[in-house]
């Protein structure tokens, strides 16, 4: 008995399958520009998104840097900062 849902198309049927290529980053060499769009939104940039083995690549970008306003880096040394500062005014 034949298999009804078998069409007969063999394992290798000729068709490369390819991943498309990310879109680069408009800002930096080092990351594509939806890696930069979520390191933006992450306190710890770029890296803390990426995958464990691109890390020492993406650490240093400037797209999700503390130095680079409007990232959540940014903010949160802002916030730090803030602490330390109140901080240091307490004694």
């Amino acid at each position: 008995m034949t298999d009804p849902y078998a069409h007969g198309t063999p394992a290798d049927d000729f068709h490369t399958w390819v991943k498309l290529a990310p879109t680069p980053c408009p800002d930096c060499e080092c990351c594509a520009a939806r890696l930069c769009e979520l390191g933006r939104l992450h306190a710890f940039g770029c890296g803390a998104v990426a995958d464990p083995g691109d890390w020492e690549i993406v650490r240093d970008c400037p797209c999700s840097a503390e130095t680079t306003e409007g990232t959540e880096a940014h903010r949160a040394a802002q916030v730090r900062d803030a602490r330390r500062r109140r901080k240091e005014g307490d004694r």
